[in-house]
């Protein structure tokens, strides 16, 4: 690259070759210290739209729905709990909404969350989710590193049929934070522990 406005001792113009990578990375530096570093993807929403609990397969070995009932940060006409945490399921440190209130009666374990999100209900007297005194609605087996957030809900005649402890919420290893929620009638099986939360070794924050 050349610049052709240089002057020498006698007034002459001299060209003066620069070479570029040192050029190129100067740009490069200044560019680096002036322009915003790129923002970090933010997380997705998931509205739940429905009260009912219609995709369940009816394997008891199966608990997911069907995500694609959920668009992230949109509207779906038939979005349920279960579908909305399958869909969060693959996005980690997303958010769970409820565009409805009422009682929710799922028909078997809702989908596991095996990852961090957040599932923020509308209140506990606007919202309950029933285990119908045969199942226990959330199971969490999320990793150490993950961090699972509900409030907002009531959870109500939770009954474990499946992991034996825990009448409402089974968690294991990650850390589970509950905030203004209410877990009312809720019992383990069997000779389980934990009729409303049963923990195994991870943190459980309420």
């Amino acid at each position: 690259m050349s610049a052709r406005f240089s002057l020498g001792s006698a007034g002459r113009i001299l060209p003066v070759r620069l070479k570029s990578v040192p050029v190129i990375f100067g740009l490069w530096m200044i560019a680096a210290l002036f322009l915003p570093a790129t923002a970090a993807r933010a997380a997705s929403t998931y509205t739940v739209t429905v009260l009912t609990d219609n995709t369940w397969s009816g394997n008891p070995n199966i608990f997911t729905g069907n995500a694609a009932n959920c668009p992230a940060n949109g509207i779906g006409s038939q979005c349920s709990l279960r579908d909305a945490i399958t869909a969060a399921d693959n996005d980690s440190g997303s958010a769970i909404v409820f565009a409805v209130t009422g009682t929710m009666y799922p028909q078997y374990v809702l989908a596991e969350i095996t990852t961090s999100m957040n599932i923020v209900g509308p209140g506990a007297n606007l919202l309950s989710i029933s285990g119908s005194k045969r199942i226990t609605p959330l199971g969490i087996p999320v990793p150490a590193s993950a961090t699972v957030r509900i409030s907002g809900l009531t959870f109500v005649d939770g009954n474990d049929i499946d992991y034996v402890n825990g009448g409402a919420i089974n968690t294991r290893i990650g850390t589970l934070q509950v905030s203004n929620c209410v877990f009312v009638n809720n019992s383990s099986g069997a000779g389980g522990a934990g009729g409303a939360i049963y923990n195994i070794s991870g943190t459980v924050q309420v």
